[in-house]
């Protein structure tokens, strides 16, 4: 079905990020692995909770922001923030106006090079919500009062998407003056779990809400349609979605207590399909990042039974080489010639070699 979004205010745009989910793709004459070359034992300074790095935000080998979260023993939502390092992730030091009192929905982070970038943080205590903006990568921010921010992606200096909560209502939101003003559209979701454009025009939201789990858009937001899904799977939540290309695309479903299940789109989100192939067919399986690149190519962290494997295909899917790594990783960026991935407060370092 096609929703028909109605339009409420003024402005338009979409991102990518700086440090894309990419890799050398050209076909090699060995079978390909992915190897563990080191780790970067961090400590969070002047942080009152043990926090674990989410989701990577580096602008260079040493430089980087994280989202950071603490979810305590027992009862209680926990906490969430945003931390940055300056010597390539041994010390991390929080902003002290990103706290977020939940560690399911950390602070929204996007840069779009080494200078300017925006932070969306939610003080549910207060009620109150910023949307913080800087242009001299961090060293100065300023802020502007926001609603609750699900997530942020931007094209340029000024253009930019988001999903927000106002009044209880989830909107699409787009900004061409870098987030001062926004043109909203209203989604039929009660509930965000990730937004992924790969470009201005063709992207997907997932959520809750509506009958749906996935809505996809080819005209930068003005329709969406809901998502056709693997049978038996209506009621699954999508945590991860990474871009191939303007019609290809990997998202790992979510089912109520039943592990992960990795799906793929040809037509830009709107139908999706299971991949099954060894060893995702476990049901006892959890994945928890997805790196993609030109083609064919992908790369896949996850776990079964507490232990941590890393998966590679160059065929879409069709077959996999298997590695074991030293422990679970939440976030992958691209640093240099190096995968970098977040696992507690530590960053673990991966290179892509061939294997005879």
């Amino acid at each position: 079905m096609l929703w028909q979004m109605r339009t409420i205010a003024v402005l338009v745009s979409v991102a990518a990020g700086m440090f894309a989910h990419s890799f050398n793709t050209t076909a090699p004459r060995h079978s390909p692995r992915v190897a563990h070359v080191g780790t970067i034992h961090g400590q969070c300074v002047d942080c009152d909770v043990n926090y674990s790095l989410a989701t990577l935000h580096f602008q260079s080998s040493q430089s980087g922001f994280a989202t950071a979260s603490f979810l305590p023993r027992g009862n209680g939502s926990g906490l969430s923030t945003v931390v940055r390092t300056s010597d390539g992730g041994r010390l991390w030091k929080p902003l002290p106006f990103t706290q977020q009192r939940s560690a399911e929905q950390t602070p929204a982070v996007f840069f779009i090079d080494a200078e300017h970038g925006w932070i969306s943080s939610y003080d549910s205590w207060t009620a109150q919500g910023l949307l913080s903006r800087t242009s001299d990568g961090g060293e100065s921010w300023t802020h502007a009062a926001s609603p609750v921010v699900y997530d942020l992606q931007f094209f340029s200096k000024t253009d930019g998407y988001s999903v927000a909560k106002v009044q209880g209502a989830t909107w699409f939101r787009s900004t061409n003056d870098a987030g001062a003003t926004w043109r909203a559209t209203l989604l039929p979701f009660s509930y965000i779990d990730a937004m992924s454009f790969f470009d201005r025009k063709v992207g997907v939201i997932a959520g809750t809400g509506g009958g749906s789990i996935i809505a996809a858009t080819r005209d930068s937001g003005a329709h969406w349609s809901a998502a056709r899904l693997p049978a038996g799977f209506s009621g699954a939540r999508a945590s991860l979605v990474r871009w191939r290309n303007t019609t290809s695309a990997l998202a790992v479903l979510q089912p109520a207590n039943d592990g992960s299940l990795l799906v793929e789109s040809t037509d830009s989100g709107t139908t999706w399909s299971r991949i099954s192939a060894p060893p995702f067919h476990s049901r006892r399986l959890r994945i928890s990042e997805i790196v993609t690149g030109g083609g064919h190519a992908a790369i896949v962290f996850y776990e079964v039974d507490r232990s941590a494997f890393v998966a590679v295909t160059r065929d879409g899917g069709r077959t996999w080489k298997t590695t074991p790594i030293p422990a679970t990783v939440n976030s992958c960026q691209r640093i240099g010639e190096r995968f970098t991935c977040s696992s507690g407060m530590d960053l673990l370092a991966f290179e892509l070699r061939l294997k005879p």
